[in-house]
């Protein structure tokens, strides 16, 4: 058997020799001294794997096909003859599910669809639509390796505007979505290849959408597709078109965009732009197509939210600095102005936009997670469920799609909750965004609460049989947790919602209106008011006494957030729990109290003993009954 190092070192010619729908073979090498005179039939015919020899199975980094050497060995009986052939055999891990011109689309007149069997990732060519203006979609047998970015936007609700010249297409499955632009796809193109991205993953192109089961499919991969993307490209007015920097749009109130905003490594949002690239040679901005469109990351769009953006040309050139304010993510908030100096006052950009930053920042677990509830709970979706399959693999869940109704937002977000708190996660949703409980109901449920599903715009929840913007019900200065002194409540959930958990506790009584409290008193968000109990537990109630038995539990040490505040103006708080027994063992949520993490309140919240609580989750539509029965904390620690 010839080695291949002993194989000419000049290729003779490279032939397919069999074609599948993601394999190709090619013979690469053939050893010319032994070719046969005539079309002779070989006596024999052996084939074997090469070893020791130098070739290795291994990957092409380029099309990242996998690649795997073969000798045959074909002996003839003239001259005992011997063609020694090497086959490198490529598995090219692909095959084009659909090849059609984007200008022979109409989405006035019909949509278009991928015809293939399911549950595969597919990708399209952004070379062959960029030169081409061709959609190639390729699909993969496995997830593929080659470098590609992936699309995040808004399927709906964005008005077009006469921003680009517009050839438009719309998909067979997801026709009541806003139709693609062809030119907007060639701008997501031009920027990935840009980024190194041969490829790009977009939702409504690369899953079938007339089919359930792949939808599915993706839906439980969602979460490794932008985590493993090179870069994830933000188009906030939809696919439509571009839009600018000062025109507002719905991005940040979606649900899936969270998701696609922290897991990917990079992300970048294309916008209108015809200032031309930046003459420092300041890397952030980006130009894509030359006075067409340009891409920032996106971080440095969440920074400069809080005003406005300066554009100012290079010293040689006669223009003047160019200001916009940048509403992208949202408008200012009442009674704020550009002029306003962040130092000095309250932050104003838009909740839902310091929430998104704060999730970008924390790295630790818990203060991660409390910040992606926070952004969450401020986001909607059409479809409920969505609310919580676009965040369950940021906590490292995968739930099954098909397993709940489309209607069924308790049951998917009792599966969420359960699988954390089994990973040994933190209750962390509890205390995300207690003032907006309290407005929606009497009592908190430890079950998240999320936003009225909605097809575009912002996110509203009911209040007093009103629908208000989410963003009214939150404090303007957000919080986010620090890993000091107390970390967030674990514990576990039965199927029924009822949610146990552990935390450091004291015995609370209400301070009454006429009482000149002797003690440190505090005062909770629902304007009760409460002082620690002094009395020895447990305490048995006279069946006169309706007053039930209350506890304030530690929920977490918080800090404010204000982008623009000096450090030294932070001031930190501990947030408590109102725990208030409904009946026997079995306590409800009523509100939140703080106070800061200076003076006699923290010093003594360091000596509270730890007790395990069992919170109420009663189902849809009912009350908790009243007990007036011996009630018990049981202490753990």
């Amino acid at each position: 058997m010839c080695a291949p190092s002993q194989l000419p070192a000049h290729i003779l010619r490279c032939v397919t020799l069999s074609r599948a729908c993601d394999c190709e073979v090619d013979c690469v090498w053939r050893e010319l001294s032994h070719l046969p005179a005539t079309r002779a039939t070989p006596i024999s015919t052996q084939y074997g794997r090469p070893r020791d020899t130098g070739w290795k199975d291994g990957r092409d980094l380029k099309s990242g096909a996998r690649v795997s050497p073969w000798l045959r060995i074909s002996r003839f009986s003239q001259a005992s003859l011997e063609v020694v052939e090497l086959t490198i055999v490529t598995r090219r891990e692909f095959r084009i599910v659909l090849d059609v011109h984007a200008d022979t689309l109409d989405a006035r007149n019909h949509s278009f669809g991928i015809s293939t069997d399911s549950c595969r990732i597919r990708l399209l060519d952004c070379q062959v639509f960029v030169q081409e203006g061709a959609l190639r979609i390729r699909e993969f047998a496995d997830f593929p390796v080659v470098p590609y970015a992936a699309l995040s936007y808004t399927w709906r609700g964005v008005t077009a505007g006469p921003t680009l010249s517009q050839t438009e297409f719309a998909v067979e499955g997801a026709e009541e979505a806003d139709p693609v632009g062809a030119d907007a796809l060639r701008h997501a193109c031009t920027a990935a290849l840009l980024r190194g991205c041969a490829y790009l993953w977009m939702d409504r192109l690369c899953i079938v959408q007339t089919s359930r089961e792949d939808k599915d499919w993706h839906i439980m991969r969602m979460h490794r597709i932008y985590s493993s993307c090179k870069a994830c490209i933000v188009f906030p007015g939809g696919m439509q078109r571009l839009i600018r920097l000062d025109e507002e749009t719905s991005w940040i109130h979606r649900s899936w965009t969270l998701l696609e905003a922290l897991a990917p490594p990079e992300v970048v949002v294309m916008f209108q732009w015809e200032l031309g690239s930046d003459p420092s040679g300041d890397p952030a901005l980006q130009e894509v197509v030359a006075g067409q469109s340009a891409i920032l990351p996106l971080e440095h769009l969440l920074y400069a939210s809080a005003g406005y953006c300066a554009f100012a040309p290079s010293s040689a050139s006669s223009l003047g600095t160019t200001t916009m304010d940048l509403s992208v993510f949202g408008s200012r908030l009442p009674g704020c102005t550009a002029s306003d100096t962040p130092f000095w006052c309250p932050q104003h950009r838009s909740n839902s936009v310091v929430a998104l930053r704060v999730a970008m920042l924390m790295t630790e677990a818990d203060e991660r997670a409390y910040a992606i509830w926070q952004s969450a709970m401020m986001r909607t979706t059409a479809r409920p469920i969505d609310a919580v399959l676009s965040i369950m693999g940021l906590f490292g869940v995968t739930l099954d799609p098909s397993a709940f109704d489309d209607d069924d937002l308790r049951g998917a977000t009792l599966a969420l909750t359960r699988a954390i708190l089994d990973a040994k996660g933190s209750a962390a949703w509890l205390g995300a965004m207690p003032m907006l409980h309290l407005q929606r109901e009497d009592y908190i449920s430890p079950l998240p609460s999320f936003p009225v599903p909605s097809v575009a715009g912002p996110a509203f929840v009911p209040v007093d049989g009103n629908l208000r913007d989410v963003s009214e019900g939150t404090s303007q200065s957000m919080q986010h947790r620090t890993f000091q002194y107390f970390e967030i409540p674990r514990g576990r959930m039965d199927d029924l919602g009822c949610l146990t958990l552990i935390a450091p506790s004291v015995r609370l009584r209400p301070v009454k209106k006429d009482e000149v409290a002797a003690y440190l008193t505090w005062d909770a968000l629902d304007g009760s008011c409460w002082m620690e109990h002094t009395e020895l537990e447990p305490v048995l109630h006279d069946c006169m006494d309706s007053s039930p038995v209350v506890y304030g539990a530690i929920f977490g040490w918080l800090e404010d957030y204000t982008p623009g505040k000096a450090p030294s103006y932070v001031v930190d708080k501990i947030l408590v729990m109102v725990l208030e027994e409904c009946r026997f063992g079995i306590f409800r949520l009523r509100s939140f109290l703080t106070f800061r993490t200076t003076g006699d309140e923290f010093d003594a919240s360091q000596k509270w003993p730890k007790r395990e609580f069992v919170l109420e989750c009663p189902a849809p539509g009912l009350t908790s009954s009243q007990s007036t029965v011996l009630t018990y904390a049981r202490d753990i620690a």
